[in-house]
């Protein structure tokens, strides 16, 4: 491998990994609306901040694989499953925070979770060793939702 093709490599990691912080720029994170709601057990904002760029990470590192193995035209259903998954991920920080709405939150969680299934599905697809990648961003989709859902019901 080449110091160009590193390169390449690390320009299209951050190219992949940037776009998942954009979502923070558009629609701030409002603390104190998290603080005064009813939930089951609260958490540090850094363990999201480490936890949700630990994802971050996988996921770009998943879609470079996935493009220098396969390249662009070998993973359009990927990268629309990606790209799908990319927003509903941004919306939620709108729903939840801007629009300070849990039902909106679940909901768009819920999405997230079928957003996640069909990019695991498209994942495989490509190349079947690689869906292991997404198995941790599944499982937090699914505690997410968990999570929301009784914060839902708690500040009824």
């Amino acid at each position: 491998m080449d110091y160009g093709d590193i390169m390449k490599k690390l320009c299209l990691f951050f190219f992949f990994l940037l776009p998942w912080y954009g979502g923070t720029l558009l629609f701030p994170i409002d603390i104190s609306y998290y603080q005064q709601l009813e939930l089951p057990f609260r958490l540090p904002p850094v363990f999201y901040m480490i936890l949700w760029t630990s994802l971050y990470l996988i996921l770009s590192f998943l879609s470079v694989r996935i493009i220098s193995q396969v390249g662009y035209r070998y993973s359009k259903d990927y990268l629309r499953s990606l790209l799908f998954n990319y927003s509903v991920h941004q919306l939620f920080l709108y729903f939840f925070f801007t629009m300070k709405s849990p039902f909106l939150g679940f909901t768009d969680s819920m999405i997230l979770f079928i957003s996640t299934l069909i990019l695991y599905y498209e994942t495989k697809e490509i190349n079947p060793r690689w869906k292991y990648f997404l198995i941790p961003y599944l499982f937090i989709n699914v505690a997410s939702s968990i999570y929301l859902l009784v914060t839902l019901f708690m500040n009824l």
